[in-house]
């Protein structure tokens, strides 16, 4: 699995939980598309520079006050409950564990899935149609992720096996801000408003802040549509975080409890010890290839990405792209992220097509 993605999938339950702000969610978009029959594809558009966006005095004053709360966090750990709704296949999927960060890049989190009654399901409102639907509640599997800073460690205490991931050097330490998870490094208030449309939501408690986020940033867009996120107007400590995928089709809500910052000894769960440096004796180091999440590349990087694989790649054309920026982004893949691959296995890499010409712009 590319180490890129896995640091992203690492800190999308990893530091979405400091929650400095929002991480991606990918589906499975359900389109029809058309293969694509030449070998060479169109130079995309490059995306225009993008306005800084006008906020009120009332947001631009929660911003500041929480990049300045987000600065002063070194250490954070605490508890957090993981649903994930998935509106294609009706299920919802639910986790709990606990988490620990430390500044800039080291972080661990241990999730284990919560007891579900055989048959239990619950009524949620479908994101696309706002017709409500009923889901299949299951646990989710266990998952154990840790960042020591240099390297993703990947856990499964059901399998006894261990996947490690190196970090490109020019990832390391602060230099993650830049990458495709923004805000969850204290990311200043200016390059917020440059990279997503914010919006101030109404808030049915006095002693929470809701704000909106929608990408401005391909990159971004590539992989979710909308975070909402919920904080603590004292403190600006996370109160939950609800992501959804740019289909719609898959909705992911994070809750936080217990959260202690910058706690100078001791970590429950490890008292003193070091959670990220695991003890993993009698673990097998598991060596293996992997589809890559290609989710948000370019078909050319994509491409580039998969040449050593074995695999046969195919390039489908999809649905429009509603900006210029995503033209030939790479948007659903088959098989998914984690599969395990062998060499000839074919590979189908989905791309928005170019955007749609308007009539107004053909008639004139």
């Amino acid at each position: 699995m590319d180490p890129q993605r896995m640091r992203q999938k690492l800190f999308v339950g990893l530091v979405l939980i400091l929650c400095l702000h929002v991480t991606s969610g990918i589906g499975f978009p359900q389109h029809a598309s058309t293969e694509i029959q030449s070998s060479r594809l169109p130079r995309p558009q490059t995306t225009p520079l993008l306005k800084v966006q006008n906020l009120s005095p009332e947001l631009e004053k929660i911003l500041k006050d929480w990049e300045i709360a987000s600065a002063n966090i070194k250490k954070l750990q605490g508890e957090h409950y993981r649903y994930v709704y998935d509106y294609v296949f009706l299920v919802e999927k639910q986790s709990m564990g606990i988490f620990y960060y430390e500044a800039p890049d080291k972080g661990r989190i241990d999730l284990v899935g919560r007891k579900v009654k055989p048959g239990t399901e619950t009524v949620k409102e479908d994101p696309n149609t706002g017709k409500p639907v009923n889901l299949r509640v299951q646990a989710h599997r266990p998952e154990k992720w840790i960042c020591d800073g240099k390297h993703i460690w990947m856990v499964s205490d059901i399998d006894k096996t261990v996947e490690k991931f190196p970090i490109p050097q020019k990832n390391r330490g602060t230099d993650i801000i830049d990458g495709p998870l923004p805000f969850l490094f204290g990311m200043p208030a200016e390059k917020a408003k440059r990279r997503y449309f914010l919006k101030l939501l109404k808030s049915p408690q006095a002693s929470q802040v809701w704000l909106e986020a929608k990408p401005r940033w391909r990159q971004d867009s590539a992989n979710y549509r909308k975070a909402t996120v919920i904080l603590n107007k004292e403190t600006f400590l996370p109160v939950a975080v609800q992501l959804i995928d740019p289909t719609g089709n898959k909705e992911t809500v994070f809750m936080f409890r217990k959260l202690v910052p910058n706690k100078p000894r001791g970590i429950f769960g490890f008292g003193n010890g070091n959670p990220f440096n695991p003890k993993l004796r009698g673990y097998r180091l598991v060596q293996k290839i992997s589809m890559p999440s290609l989710i948000g590349f370019h078909w050319k990087k994509a491409r580039k990405l998969m040449k050593k694989s074995g695999c046969l790649i195919e390039f489908r054309r999809g649905r429009h792209a509603s900006d210029s920026g995503l033209a030939y982004i790479v948007y659903d893949q088959e098989p998914h992220a984690g599969v395990p691959l062998t060499k000839g296995q074919k590979v189908v890499l989905t791309i928005y097509d170019e955007q749609a010409v308007s009539t107004s712009q053909t008639d004139r």
